[in-house]
């Protein structure tokens, strides 16, 4: 079973593509195949921020939502974050 949230190696990714790492050493990752993104704490602390695992298609509003085969990530701020899937571009908020 995947643990969605769990600490070092416990924490299971599908086919992890993009990465982005913030100014406090934290790595986002397009965890493409689990159709999230998923914050790595310098901890070791995994959370998915965002993305329903296991659902594809996209699906606008509150946060998780649902994505659909993310792949690149780009910061665009302490709380926002750029992310592809596969013909689209989003802009999510993380607040």
């Amino acid at each position: 079973m995947v643990n969605w949230l769990s600490v070092g190696p416990a924490a299971q990714f599908n086919t992890p593509i993009g990465i982005a790492i913030d100014a406090a050493g934290n790595v986002c990752v397009a965890d493409t195949g689990n159709q999230t993104i998923r914050r790595v704490t310098t901890a070791g602390e995994v959370t998915t921020i965002a993305g329903t695992p296991n659902v594809g298609g996209i699906a606008l509003g509150a946060l998780p939502g649902n994505l659909d085969l993310p792949v690149g990530l780009a910061l665009l701020g302490p709380n926002s974050i750029a992310v592809t899937t596969g013909n689209s571009v989003l802009r999510l908020s993380l607040q």
